[in-house]
């Protein structure tokens, strides 16, 4: 659920009554020091804007929780405000809205089952009270609710220690497979990890628990595959005691799930494998030490019928031909029924002498292993030889049939055999004591006859065919010539005629007669239709009928095109248009303009003609036959009317948001043509009017000018507002004893333009329009620079920041008797200068004193710490900032 606040404002003020404190005037940093450690202090809550709230970004599951920012407290980096939840999957909906302030805890690595401590950076007022409070989702369920799950409740923070150390117990069972989510919540007590708080931020973060490290599992017995058993088992210890678990096995990945110290494995195929175990949390082990599986000793496979070779017209015992025996060492091969065995070695076995009967075999290899049953083997009876065929009357060729034939009888009564035919050998299978042969070509044959045992009988007596007479030739259809538009009849040519003697056509379906010679004639006068021919040679023989020849209809003239509707030119379109129909249909056709002879192909039986040019125009059309109309009546395309009106748009004067321009303003259209009809738009095709041309705001328009004859002109024009300033002069700045500086300000945007002034102080600016300028000629005390930024339409914005310059305090005398009082050379400030460098050298010009790191401890000695007498002593000063001072110094004891 989303939370949205509504703005509401509400004032409290407390005013502390106070002793009397001096505060300097003219230092408002001061002022701020006071205000900022509680002496001075003013309690204001505000509920008002939307990113007056820092909201949490866990998932929706862990539910709404915000607090209303304040000055203090919070962890880490100041909070941003939102404008609601920042729910999100990772917990990073508020890092990635506005500044990434969730930086408060620094989390540890953290393991399963053990303690860590997490350091919290806050910040705590000295006049405010402030609670931490911790929750983590322990079990990933997507929430806090469990037992356990808050790890911090209501621990008050010091506004003296800017960490506080946040001890935390993980649970040995704390997920480990999915992230895990932490809420801290600081600000008033809380008693819940949801809701608002009055005060303080809160903030989500998304975490990773490592697993606690889990033994693997230990490697047992180990039991080989077998032949009656063929696959391997090993005994795995040391699992997980309590709670399930889950064994993986390398490295294929399956898995098993179970309960126990002890599991055993079976089922292991020949191989090396290891195993790992995950435990209930999700943590998972390194692997087992290897597992070796020894291949299973393989049991043959069944003795293959390769080839059965059954008893035969002259032998009584069949025989049987076995593969895929074992190929290596010697094997037996069981013969069933009887138990018969033959021994020996190689893949194949060949055994014969078998009577009639059903046989199957087994081989036992040289392990002992038996194979399955072959396939069953049957052998049947010896076949009886069968008698020649007997001959009957022989029927010769005729016209009708160019082949003979014959009935061949005394064929077996029972099964199906197979007759063979000499010379040639073409052969026939049947049934049944008799049969006709036909197509028998002129010549003498004989048949013999194979019963389906095999045996086969003499020859049959010669069958005598003699030559017949010659049966001519289907005619073949040549060229066909169609019906044209001039033409209503066909005509074809008639190839592969008789070439000897006379003949005579046949025409189908109407019976038309045609005689002739020659091989080849044409046929004409053809109506539509389909025909076929034969044809009746000398000898009386007719042909087959030839393939169909189909003659068209007589293609139709079509009409003259009609023409319809004529658009003429307007204003936007130069040229006219008109819509020609009665067109052919159906099929294409071809439209012929004149003048020109432009032509355009399409079909349908209307078409519009676009792009016409000011004159007369008429068409004919032809159809896809290739007939062609009369010519249509004319069509006349008028001259395009005019002219068109000028429109000059110049754009409105840029306004301040969200302020708007008038566009009806005599300047936006001037230089047009005079008397236009003006209408505004937001679209350029003129569909959407602006109905507000006077008080337009930001965008593009269109206005369209119209003169009296309908002609107009449309021209965007477009209106500009500028955002309101900003000014950030950047963050104030403290030096010791120095006196230049580089500024910090934001940059203005594309429209403004910055400057850069002195209110209080001085400063000499390089840029004063650069945001990022060095300023000098600063004064010791409090510098106030103004950075103000403007864009010529809206009000401008100023900011300002202060450039505080500390002065050096460099003593000009030291009486070291150290007696506490002036007894060292002491540069006060001199912690802002970084490093220094003290050189003091006598009124001579010698060195006596030297130190790179001075640290405000010297006394008036020499290198060997010996004190130098009373004198005026010349001192020189270097420091890690850039300051450069030197000075006189008189010692006195």
């Amino acid at each position: 659920m989303m939370v949205k606040k509504v703005s509401i404002t509400i004032f409290v003020f407390s005013l502390v009554l106070l002793p009397f404190f001096a505060v300097t005037a003219g230092s408002p940093s001061g002022n701020d020091d006071l205000l900022h450690t509680g002496i001075l202090h003013t309690d204001l809550l505000l509920m008002q804007d939307d990113d007056t709230y820092d909201f949490g970004d866990a998932p929706e599951s862990y539910g709404s929780v915000w607090h209303v920012i304040t000055d203090y407290p919070y962890m880490g980096s100041r909070p941003d405000g939102e404008a609601a939840s920042q729910f999100s999957e990772e917990a990073n909906g508020d890092d990635l809205n506005g500044t990434d302030d969730e930086d408060g805890p620094a989390f540890p690595e953290m393991q399963q089952g053990t303690t860590v401590v997490i350091p919290v950076k806050t910040t705590v007022s000295f006049f405010t009270t402030a609670y931490l409070s911790v929750w983590f989702d322990w079990n990933g369920d997507g929430d806090f609710d469990d037992k356990n799950e808050r790890v911090a409740e209501n621990i008050r923070m010091s506004a003296l220690s800017p960490t506080y150390n946040l001890t935390v117990d993980i649970p040995d069972n704390a997920v480990t497979s999915t992230p895990v989510f932490a809420r801290f919540r600081i600000g008033p007590r809380v008693s819940i990890p949801t809701g608002i708080a009055a005060s303080g931020e809160v903030e989500d973060h998304m975490i990773k628990i490592i697993c606690t490290p889990v033994a693997p599992p230990r490697v047992g017995e180990i039991t080989q595959p077998s032949c009656s058993a063929p696959g391997g088992s090993v005994v795995l210890e040391g699992l997980p005691s309590t709670g399930s678990w889950t064994l993986t096995r390398i490295p294929d990945g399956e898995t098993i799930t179970g309960i126990g110290g002890t599991y055993t494995v079976t089922g292991l195929p020949q191989g090396t494998w290891r195993y790992t175990v995950t435990n209930l949390s999700g943590c998972t082990s390194g692997p087992s030490e290897n597992i070796v599986i020894n291949p299973a000793p393989l049991s043959p496979e069944a003795p293959v019928i390769e080839s059965v070779l059954q008893p035969t017209c002259t032998t009584g015992t069949g025989q049987v031909s076995l593969a895929g025996l074992p190929a290596a060492g010697t094997w037996t091969v069981h013969l069933y029924p009887g138990a018969e065995t033959f021994q020996g070695n190689g893949t194949t076995l060949t055994i014969s002498g078998l009577e009639p009967g059903t046989y199957y075999f087994t081989v036992t290899n040289a392990e002992g292993c038996v194979s399955a049953a072959s396939d069953n083997v049957v052998i049947n009876q010896q076949p009886v030889s069968p008698s020649p065929p007997v001959p009957g009357v022989v029927t010769q060729p005729s016209c009708s049939s160019a082949t003979g034939s014959v009935m061949l009888s005394g064929l077996p009564a029972s099964g199906t055999w197979t007759l063979t035919r000499s010379p040639g050998g073409a052969t026939f299978t049947g049934t049944g004591t008799s049969i006709v042969i036909t197509g028998l070509e002129p010549g003498t044959w004989n048949y013999a006859v194979t019963y389906e045992g095999g045996c086969t009988s003499g020859p049959s007596a010669d069958i005598v065919v003699l030559a017949g007479p010659a049966v001519p030739s289907a005619p073949v259809p040549g060229t066909v010539t169609q019906p044209s538009c001039n033409i209503s009849t066909g005509s074809l040519v008639l190839a592969e005629l008789p070439a000897s003697g006379s003949w005579t056509l046949t025409r189908y379906p109407d019976d038309v007669i045609y005689s002739g010679t020659g091989i080849s004639t044409t046929i004409t006068g053809l109506e539509a239709g389909s025909f076929t021919f034969t044809v009746r040679n000398a000898d009386g023989c007719v042909s087959a009928p030839s393939a169909t020849v189909v003659i068209d209809s007589q293609p139709a003239t079509p009409a003259p095109p009609a023409p319809g509707e004529i658009t003429q030119p307007t204003c936007d379109q130069p040229t006219g248009s008109v819509v020609i129909n009665s067109l052919p249909s159906p099929g294409s056709w071809t439209l012929t303009r004149f003048p020109g002879s432009i032509t355009v192909v399409a079909s349908g039986t209307t078409f519009t003609v676009l792009g016409l040019n000011t004159g007369s125009y008429n068409f004919t059309v032809t159809n896809s036959s290739g007939c062609t109309s009369a010519v249509s009546s004319n069509v006349v395309i008028n001259s395009q009317p005019g002219p068109f009106p000028t429109l000059v748009i110049t754009d409105p004067a840029p306004v301040c948001a969200p302020g708007t321009a008038d566009l009806t303003k005599p300047a936006v259209t001037a230089g047009s043509t005079p008397n236009l009809i003006l209408t505004y738009w937001r679209d350029v095709q003129n569909t959407l009017p602006l109905t507000t041309p006077s008080a337009a705001s930001e965008g593009t328009y269109y206005i369209r000018g119209t003169i009296n004859g309908g002609c107009s002109s449309t021209e965007p024009v477009t209106v500009t507002a500028f955002q309101p300033p900003l000014s950030n002069a950047g963050p104030d700045q403290e030096m010791t004893y120095l006196f230049t500086t580089t500024l910090g300000a934001d940059a203005p945007d594309e429209h403004s333009t910055g400057t850069w002034s002195v209110e209080t102080g001085s400063g000499l600016f390089a840029d004063e329009n650069d945001p990022s300028t060095t300023v000098s000629n600063l004064s010791v005390g409090d510098n106030i620079l103004l950075w103000s930024v403007s864009n010529s339409v809206c009000p401008p914005a100023t900011d300002q920041v202060m450039i505080t310059v500390r002065g050096l305090t460099i003593p000009s005398l030291i009486t070291p008797d150290m007696n506490g009082l002036n007894d060292y050379f002491f540069l006060e400030g001199i912690e802002a200068l970084g490093r220094v460098e003290l050189t003091v050298f006598d009124r001579r010009g010698a060195l006596v004193y030297e130190n790179p790191s001075y640290d405000n401890l010297w006394h008036g000695t020499n290198y060997n710490g010996e004190p130098l007498p009373d004198d005026t002593y010349f001192y020189i000063i270097n420091a890690e900032n850039g300051l450069a001072v030197s000075g006189y110094l008189y010692v006195r004891r």
